[in-house]
């Protein structure tokens, strides 16, 4: 894939208790590779709930991920 074609797209971890992002993670990757990203860094946060768009990216990343991690 092109790289001028990707958007940036990026990935915060929001700490429920006070709301405050303590990670931002920034990338140009296509949405299959970015679901991977993110599942790595929500293991990495206590395996966090990943709360991706709900369009067309964002289901490309949903179905990328759903078998391996439940926490969507």
């Amino acid at each position: 894939m092109n790289d001028k074609l990707l958007t940036s797209s990026i990935l915060p971890v929001i700490n429920k208790k006070t709301l405050k992002t303590v990670y931002r993670h920034r990338s140009h990757l296509a949405p299959d590779l970015l679901a991977i990203e993110a599942v790595k860094i929500a293991r990495e946060y206590n395996n966090a709930i990943i709360g991706p768009e709900v369009n067309n990216h964002g289901l490309t990343g949903i179905n990328a991920i759903k078998d391996d991690y439940s926490e969507i």
